[in-house]
């Protein structure tokens, strides 16, 4: 999905959502400082798709009373990136909506009903590494990742899809070969993205 093509609406519970799918908006933040980015870990949940797996920081983009779109963005990343992380934005340089990046699309189960969000990414420099602390029970264990022994293994597939893509830029070469696990998210991503316009 690209970033031109989204024309959002406000959906009947609250988030931003794209016509003409069953999808939702969700946002993350790719932080990086100097070598190393920003990873939180998905608590241990039972039946959860992605329980226990290492991800960008961010969530689900509501809109705030007459709030345009990436105002939103922005300001519903803000508020994860406090609770999962305890970064505040105030800190942040180059803070980027990446519009030309990946933005793939994401399922996972909630009381039996398949959901869908497409992750629009948000990139931003700290000058230096602040410690990290989270007050969201639904992830643990945020810390700094060395860009070059970043467990890729671990990865959710869209925040694979998504570091993929921006340490290729800043590395220019990966220090192992990540090709066969992005051929086979950028699978998922795409599967969900059909199955998201299916349902409509």
């Amino acid at each position: 999905m690209r970033y031109e093509n989204i024309k959002p609406y406000v959906s009947s519970d609250g988030f931003w959502a794209i016509p003409k799918t069953s999808c939702k908006v969700g946002v993350v933040l790719v932080l990086r400082c100097g070598q190393s980015v920003t990873l939180i870990q998905k608590q241990v949940k039972k039946g959860y798709e992605f329980s226990n797996m290492l991800s960008l920081p961010g969530g689900m983009v509501r809109p705030a009373l007459d709030e345009k779109f990436e105002d939103s963005i922005l300001s519903s990343l803000a508020q994860r990136a406090k609770s999962e992380t305890g970064v505040d934005f105030g800190y942040l340089k180059d803070i980027c909506i990446q519009k030309n990046a990946p933005l793939p699309v994401t399922s996972y189960t909630v009381k039996e009903k398949t959901k869908y969000t497409v992750i629009i990414p948000i990139s931003a420099n700290i000058s230096k590494r602040i410690e990290l602390s989270s007050v969201d029970t639904s992830v643990k264990n945020p810390r700094w990742h060395k860009i070059d022994t970043i467990l890729w293994d671990k990865l959710s597939p869209a925040s694979f899809v998504i570091l993929n893509h921006f340490v290729k830029i800043w590395l220019g070469k990966f220090m192992i070969d990540t090709s066969s696990l992005l051929k086979k998210h950028s699978r998922m991503c795409h599967n969900w993205e059909d199955n998201a316009a299916d349902k409509d």
